[in-house]
């Protein structure tokens, strides 16, 4: 089984030049007939550039660039750790994937050496394609659930405060005409509405952050997975 840091390394690469061979190479040499990999006796027949269908395009995203996105990653990468099934799956030949990352291969090779490795193992592309839907749908439900939660507590949160706040300004308006003997009250309530207008400003923030924390952590993972279901598709079917 994939442990935690090798799994969250298959799919987040924090090294810049390591992530310029993460699965859009450019200007990659064709790689020649030869054995992917040392002790591999599998060779994989490359076709001339000329007959290699597109590559997919894969669309642009925005990595991690807070902690919250990290901590994102790490909930992430543990569900599917946690949901990791038996045998050689999507998981296994992603890493294998990972590991050509650093050779002469153009990535039409790496997926088929990489895929040669997995045959090995009894790996179909059937089950390749089946495996990693199942992961990516382990990510959606692990973000349905998020939605959820943030939503039920950011609105509880929210109508808390803007509820006191709400209160407090009509008992500002009423006790107006009062002004003379109140106004040291009405001093004091306008000090808790700045209050509760700042909570209420860093509580939308912090839940705004969040969201984007976390939508940016899933759509980088599951947007290389949808890259790889179309790629392993374009190329190895």
């Amino acid at each position: 089984m994939i442990n935690l840091k090798n799994l969250k390394s298959i799919f987040v690469v924090e090294d810049e030049n390591m992530a310029k061979n993460d699965d859009t190479p450019q200007n990659e040499p064709v790689a020649k007939d030869e054995p992917v990999a040392k002790n591999e006796s599998v060779k994989v027949e490359t076709k001339p550039s000329n007959e290699l269908p597109p590559p997919p395009v894969a669309p642009k995203t925005q990595a991690p660039t807070n902690e919250a996105n990290k901590r994102f990653v790490e909930i992430l990468t543990k569900a599917l750790e946690k949901n990791n099934q038996q045998g050689f799956d999507y998981l296994e030949f992603r890493t294998s994937l990972m590991a050509l990352a650093n050779l002469p291969l153009d990535e039409a090779t790496r997926y088929r050496s990489a895929f040669a490795t997995a045959s090995t193992m009894g790996l179909t592309i059937e089950k390749l394609l089946q495996t990693a839907q199942f992961y990516k749908s382990v990510l959606d439900k692990e973000k349905d659930q998020f939605t959820t939660e943030l939503n039920t507590r950011g609105v509880e949160s929210i109508r808390a405060r803007s509820d006191e706040r709400v209160s407090l300004e009509n008992l500002i308006k009423e006790k107006q005409t009062q002004i003379d003997n109140l106004q040291q009250q009405i001093a004091q309530h306008q000090a808790d509405i700045a209050q509760l207008s700042k909570e209420l400003e860093e509580t939308s923030s912090k839940i705004k952050d969040m969201n984007n924390g976390f939508l940016g952590a899933y759509e980088q993972i599951t947007t290389k997975i949808t890259s790889d279901i179309d790629k392993i598709k374009s190329y190895l079917q």
